[in-house]
């Protein structure tokens, strides 16, 4: 990671928000890590048509490699990354299927 200082600011602001029940603890392929969910997010295709709400997660890239397919277990929920939406030097953002 070329920008420490963003990663660091990112797991500070991500750590406060688990404090606050805003992110979780979960696993992501077996491996521990924090995760922030929102849940029924408006999610648009690659054509700009609406595909309907959908989870949608966000992770420290410094505690995960995120790839398609991944298993993500939160609690009593699981989902498998679908597709990354956004990522910069420190986090990774994945709509998310149900399982």
């Amino acid at each position: 990671m070329s920008n420490p200082a963003l990663a660091a600011l990112d797991a500070r602001i991500v750590r406060t928000f688990k404090a606050t029940g805003v992110a979780d603890s979960a696993t992501l392929n077996g491996a521990a890590c924090d995760v922030m969910i929102d849940r029924n997010v408006q999610v648009f295709g690659d054509n700009g048509e609406i595909v309907g709400p959908r989870d949608v997660a966000t992770f420290l890239r410094s505690e995960v490699a995120p790839m398609r397919g991944g298993m993500l277990v939160v609690g009593s929920d699981t989902w498998t990354l679908e597709k990354k939406t956004t990522q910069d030097e420190s986090l990774s953002e994945w709509i998310l299927n149900h399982v």
